[in-house]
C-alpha cells in the first residue's frame, strides 16, 4: 500500500459501478489511522486534523462528505438486513466502515465493524441489534461535529 498522497488540488469524487462514491474525495489526505477496536470517540478532531495536514477547511469538507453519506449508508444497510443476505450486509457495512474510518467517525467505524463482523458470521440478529445503535452514535457523532465547528469559529 502506497502510503503517499497527492498535494495537487483536490479531485472530485466519482461514481464506481457499484454506485458508491469512489474515494478520491479523500485524496490529499494523509493515511487513515483510524483504530477501530482502540477508540470510542464520536469524532477524532486531532486524527482528522492531522490527516488533513492542520487545514480546518479540509477537515469541513471531509466531514459535509461524511455527513451526507450517512443517512444513504444507513439506509442501505438497513435494507440489506431486511432482505436477510449475510453476505450483502457485509459488503453494505464494509463500505460504511471505511467512511467512518476516513471521518476519523471511530465510535461509528468500531459499531459497524462489529456489524459487519456479525454479518459475515451469519449472526444477523446480532447485527440488528449493532444497526438498531447506530442513530445513537450519529448522534453524538453530530454533536462533536458541531462543536468542532463552533470552536473553528472562535
Amino acid at each position: 500500500m502506497n502510503d503517499s498522497f497527492d498535494t495537487g488540488a483536490p479531485r472530485m469524487a466519482t461514481w464506481g459501478a457499484t454506485g458508491a462514491i469512489s474515494p478520491t474525495i479523500f485524496d490529499g489526505l494523509g493515511p487513515a489511522r483510524s483504530s477501530v477496536a482502540g477508540s470510542n470517540r464520536p469524532l477524532d478532531v486531532q486524527q482528522l486534523l492531522e490527516r488533513c495536514l492542520g487545514s480546518r477547511q479540509l477537515v469541513e469538507r471531509v466531514l459535509n462528505s461524511f455527513e451526507t453519506r450517512f443517512e444513504p449508508e444507513f439506509q442501505a444497510i438497513g435494507a440489506e438486513l431486511t432482505g436477510g443476505d449475510p453476505e450483502a450486509v457485509a459488503k453494505a457495512a464494509h463500505r460504511f466502515k471505511g467512511a467512518c474510518a476516513n471521518a476519523a467517525a471511530d465510535e461509528l467505524a468500531r459499531l459497524v465493524a462489529e456489524l459487519e463482523t456479525a454479518a459475515l458470521s451469519e449472526h444477523l440478529e446480532h447485527a440488528q441489534s449493532v444497526y438498531d445503535r447506530l442513530p445513537e452514535a450519529w448522534g453524538r457523532f453530530q454533536e462533536a461535529s458541531a462543536a468542532f465547528r463552533r470552536d473553528a469559529r472562535n
